[in-house]
C-alpha cells in the first residue's frame, strides 16, 4: 500500500506539473502570438499611414495643378475674348494683343487642354494674318476663307471654356461665350 500511495502521489505531482507546464507553455505561446500580432499590426498601420501620406501629397499636387489649369484657362479665355473684340482694330492694337497672347503662350501653354492649345495657336496665326483674308475677299468676293478665318477666332472662347472640363463636373447648362455670328460687310475693315 505504501507503493500505491507513492505512485498516486507521484501521479498527482506529475499531473500537477503537467498542468503547470501546460499553463506556462500556453501562456508563453499566447504572449508570443500576441507580440507577433502587435508587430504585424504596427507594420500594417505604418504602411497604411505611409500610403495615406503619399496619397494626400499626390492629391494636394492634383488640386494645385487643377487650380493652375483653371487660372490659365481663365486668362486664355480673356485673351480669346480680346482677340474677338479687336479683330477689326488698328495694326498697333492688334500687335499689342498678339504680343500679350504670345507672352501668355510662352508662360502657360502646357496648362491648356490639348484642344484649347491647338485652337489657341491656330486662332493666333489666323488673327495675325486676318487682314490678308479681308484683302483676298475684296478681290475674289468669295467668303469661304474669310468666314473660316473669322470662325476660328470667334469659336476660341467656347473651346477654351470647354477645356476647363466644367461639363464633366456637372455644369452642363453653361452659356455660349463666343460670338457665333457670320462676318458681314460691316465687320470687315474698310480701307
Amino acid at each position: 500500500m505504501g507503493n500505491e500511495i507513492f505512485y498516486t502521489l507521484f501521479l498527482i505531482a506529475f499531473l500537477l506539473l503537467g498542468l503547470v507546464l501546460r499553463t506556462v507553455v500556453k501562456s508563453s505561446v499566447q504572449e508570443s502570438v500576441k507580440h507577433e500580432f502587435e508587430i504585424e499590426r504596427q507594420k500594417m498601420r505604418e504602411d497604411f499611414e505611409r500610403e495615406m501620406a503619399a496619397w494626400q501629397r499626390k492629391d494636394k499636387f492634383r488640386l494645385a495643378a487643377l487650380d493652375e489649369k483653371l487660372r490659365v484657362h481663365q486668362k486664355a479665355f480673356c485673351l480669346a475674348r480680346e482677340l474677338c473684340r479687336t479683330i477689326r482694330s488698328s495694326e498697333e492694337t492688334k500687335s499689342n494683343v498678339l504680343k500679350r497672347c504670345e507672352e501668355f503662350w510662352d508662360q502657360n501653354c502646357l496648362y491648356l487642354s490639348n484642344e484649347a492649345r491647338i485652337k489657341f495657336r491656330e486662332a493666333l496665326m489666323t488673327y495675325h494674318i486676318y487682314d490678308s483674308y479681308v484683302e483676298s475677299w475684296k478681290i475674289s468676293k468669295t467668303r469661304t476663307e474669310l468666314t473660316e478665318a473669322f470662325d476660328r477666332i470667334m469659336r476660341l472662347p467656347d473651346i477654351i471654356a470647354k477645356g476647363t472640363d466644367l461639363e464633366a463636373m456637372g455644369d452642363e447648362g453653361q452659356p455660349s461665350y463666343g460670338n457665333k455670328i457670320m462676318p458681314d460687310d460691316s465687320m470687315i475693315q474698310a480701307e
